[in-house]
């Protein structure tokens, strides 16, 4: 082989060169890979990693929370992070430890309180705390003071309340009826109510929400005017100058009465009596006032009083005459209004009217107020006669005239007399 015959080349050595470079990673995520070249022109590559580069803490946000104020003694939170991160909590101050959202606490007392959240990313940056400030406020706040109301009692469809409250910053609450609560002003009017009964509630309500105890006041809505009912009264004709009347209502009233043309004026409940009242007309009227001031109709009455007994004469027999057995007693008998036109004539036995008469008869008035009547049975001698009238209230007027009855036998001086009387 000739010197200057080719040779084989000796191969080259190789050598693995290693650069770095620094460079500033944005917050974010990164894909690394490594890189080998031969001599021949080979490369190998690495795996391709991915990491993430974390340098800002992350940022808490508290999403709900109790209403402050509140009148809860139990207290949720609810909270997120902007990138996954673990939570601490602390409340009022204790030290921060672990929790999740929602965090729950309960049996807190009246009062301020503060509550604290702070996230840990998975760099281990750990954010700014989170805090929410509230009150707790159990206390109720006062009963209202109702100051003006309508009458318990009343014939108005309208009614107006005055009320107010002790606690400054309280909102009222009015209801009518329990139709149901709804915010009011001092006062408040109602109209357009129908009779029958009614309930007025007003309470107070605190800002964390607590309600007081309800100030209620009821009445009575009655446009309806009782009725008067006339229970008993005089008869009519009477020959009483006492008249009583009673009475009642279709309700609980009060009373009123007036006697003919006088005025009207409070009487008793259940009746009224009036005296000496004098012959003639006479007309009553009571009428009744409710609870509620309603005046109803008055009821009246009206009868004629006559006291004075009708005027009747027995002209024939007349006192001291003699007569036979069967006498036909004569007389006038009253005219007047109201006088009955019949007489009852009556013979008693003796000078007294007290007996029970031995004969009783009945005579009609004529038309010129003349009677007439025969005795029913013969007469024994020596009776006294009475006559007398009645008008139609049954008052009798007598006459007591003395009579000798004729007989065929001589009297005896020992004979008793026999009375007439007619009415």
């Amino acid at each position: 082989m000739s010197p200057s015959a080719a040779r084989p080349a000796r191969p080259r050595a190789t050598r693995a060169r290693s650069r770095s470079r620094s460079i500033a990673a944005r917050d974010g995520t990164w894909t690394a890979q490594s890189e080998q070249q031969d001599s021949a022109g080979n490369i190998g590559k690495s795996s391709a990693n991915t990491f993430t580069v974390a340098t800002v803490a992350p940022v808490v946000t508290i999403s709900s929370a109790p209403p402050d104020p509140s009148n809860q003694t139990a207290a949720v939170f609810s909270f997120s992070a902007d990138k996954p991160a673990s939570f601490q909590c602390n409340l009022d101050g204790a030290a921060f430890a672990a929790c999740s959202s929602p965090k729950t606490y309960s049996g807190l007392a009246d009062g301020s309180h503060t509550f604290r959240v702070r996230a840990t990313d998975l760099a281990g940056n750990t954010g700014q705390a989170a805090s929410y400030g509230w009150t707790i406020d159990t206390a109720l706040p006062s009963t209202p003071t109702i100051t003006s109301s309508p009458p318990s009692q009343t014939t108005s469809t309208s009614a107006t309340f005055g009320f107010s409250d002790l606690d400054a910053g309280v909102t009222l609450l009015c209801q009518l009826g329990g139709g149901g609560f709804s915010t009011c002003t001092s006062p408040r009017a109602y109209s357009g109510l129908a009779d029958g009964n009614h309930t007025f509630d007003v309470k107070a309500r605190d800002a964390a929400g607590n309600e007081s105890a309800l100030a209620s006041y009821s009445w009575t809505v009655d446009t309806t005017p009782p009725i008067t009912t006339l229970l008993s009264t005089p008869s009519n004709p009477s020959n009483q100058t006492t008249a009583t009347f009673g009475y009642v209502a279709s309700e609980p009233s009060s009373f009123q009465c007036k006697l003919d043309g006088g005025a009207f004026s409070a009487c008793s409940s259940g009746g009224s009596i009036y005296t000496g009242l004098a012959d003639g007309s006479h007309t009553v009227q009571v009428r009744a006032t409710d609870q509620a001031g309603n005046v109803g109709l008055a009821v009246s009455y009206t009868w004629t009083i006559d006291a004075s007994p009708p005027t009747i004469t027995l002209t024939s027999p007349a006192g001291g005459d003699t007569r036979a057995e069967w006498p036909t007693l004569r007389g006038v008998a009253g005219t007047a209004a109201g006088d009955s036109t019949n007489v009852t004539v009556k013979l008693y036995s003796g000078s007294q009217v007290n007996d029970p008469p031995l004969q009783t008869m009945t005579a009609t008035v004529g038309s010129g107020a003349d009677y007439a009547v025969t005795a029913s049975s013969p007469l024994q001698p020596g009776h006294l006669h009475g006559a007398g009238a009645a008008d139609r209230l049954c008052r009798q007027h007598r006459l007591k005239l003395s009579e000798h009855v004729h007989s065929r036998r001589p009297a005896s001086p020992r004979g008793r007399g026999h009375r007439v009387l007619s009415h």
